[in-house]
């Protein structure tokens, strides 16, 4: 049972959760254990992967800032984090929450952060790119843009000028997917 908090007065929402932080890593409870299974002298309780997995995944939706789409995986103590992120600060969130997780023998965070790029920077950039490519060429190209997904459309001279013309617009950042409507008329 932990210790009741000496200031109680203090209403910040994260002070009882520091405040158990605390008191955990004070007494070993909480903690990266060392080659012996051992914390600040103390043995950590022993605990079957399938009891890590649902405290680890409780632990990620109490914590403010983790992604929703990280994945767990348990194995032999040893925690797997797997997903996206937007900002490098809401990776460390979902490491952060690993902390409250007693038994945790050890982890690794393989969330990749991929922000997310508004649909007018990305226009941006994808003219950008078709100006750079291509010059005065790419004139009577027009690029529209719904979340990451970009529709070209107008003409191209040749099967080769519309290929490079789909390359530029796959190659500016935060492009997922290209739907290329250009076509070529006839002579």
């Amino acid at each position: 049972m932990l210790p009741v908090p000496q200031h109680p007065e203090r209403t910040s929402p994260c002070f009882p959760r520091y405040y158990a932080e605390t008191v955990m890593f004070d007494n070993g409870v909480v903690g990266k254990p060392s080659g012996s299974g051992t914390v600040g002298g103390q043995r950590m309780p022993t605990r079957s992967d399938d009891e890590l997995m649902r405290d680890t995944q409780q632990a990620l939706l109490e914590e403010p800032g983790v992604p929703r789409d990280v994945t767990v995986r348990v194995v032999n103590g040893r925690i797997t984090l797997e997903g996206c992120a937007q900002t490098f600060y809401e990776r460390a969130c979902a490491e952060r929450a690993l902390r409250f997780v007693v038994g945790v023998r050890d982890f690794d965070n393989h969330i990749v952060v991929k922000p997310v790029i508004s649909a007018s920077n990305i226009k941006r950039h994808v003219l950008e790119e078709l100006q750079a490519e291509l010059l005065d060429d790419a004139v009577g190209v027009q690029v529209h843009v719904q979340d990451t997904h970009v529709t070209i459309t107008g003409n191209a001279r040749s099967m080769a000028e519309r290929q490079c013309i789909e390359n530029s617009v796959r190659s500016a950042p935060g492009v997922q997917t290209v739907d290329n409507q250009l076509r070529i008329p006839t002579r």
